[in-house]
């Protein structure tokens, strides 16, 4: 369960998966996927929305302006790839905002991917909040992606979040020692890759 948040403790730690995400690498091939979490800063207007004549959807025109905070690791070769668990800061997630007006902030995720000659595909992308992951992760729904703003992509995929709990900053480095499988997402940073067995 989820305390009252103070401010330069909070960890928020989650497990990520895809599921049918959309395939950019044709029929040569599959997705290298992974994700971005973005943090919106405070007063950022959230995303234009619209309707899309031709299909009665409601589609995002454009994107809240969003700074990186954490990559995944690269999932080579699979529309249905399984992240390592990670952690990330919500003080860097939800800057400028304290207490449990953290959870109800809207931040970003992307789902990106990974190429190796050309410049790296978006596969789509979401807006949310803590406090709507939480409610999705007990009811067992997925977060479906949207398409880029003027991307052609009908179906982007989803994404289903397997695991999420908030811990407490290590206090002593013995303490910061996390297992293999978690990885401390607390800044922007390249993303490693892995295969899938």
């Amino acid at each position: 369960m989820l305390g009252s948040l103070i401010k330069g403790v909070n960890l928020l730690g989650w497990r990520w998966q895809g599921v049918e995400l959309a395939n950019k690498d044709g029929m040569f091939g599959k997705s290298d996927p992974f994700l971005k979490l973005l943090a919106v800063p405070k007063g950022e207007k959230p995303a234009e929305e619209s309707v899309d004549a031709a299909g009665g959807k409601s589609k995002k025109d454009s994107k809240p302006k969003a700074e990186e905070v954490c990559k995944t690791e690269v999932i080579n070769n699979d529309l249905n790839p399984k992240w390592k668990e990670f952690e990330v800061d919500m003080d860097k997630l939800t800057p400028g905002i304290t207490g449990d007006a953290m959870l109800d902030t809207k931040f970003m995720i992307e789902c990106w991917d990974k190429d190796t000659v050309t410049k790296d595909d978006e596969i789509g992308w979401m807006e949310t909040t803590v406090r709507q992951l939480i409610t999705m992760h007990v009811t067992k729904q997925p977060l479906v992606l949207i398409d880029r703003p003027g991307g052609r992509t009908d179906k982007p995929g989803s994404l289903i979040i397997d695991r999420i709990q908030m811990e407490l900053k290590p206090l002593t480095p013995a303490a910061a020692a996390l297992p293999e499988n978690k990885q401390v997402c607390d800044h922007a940073g390249s993303a490693a890759t892995s295969t899938p067995p």
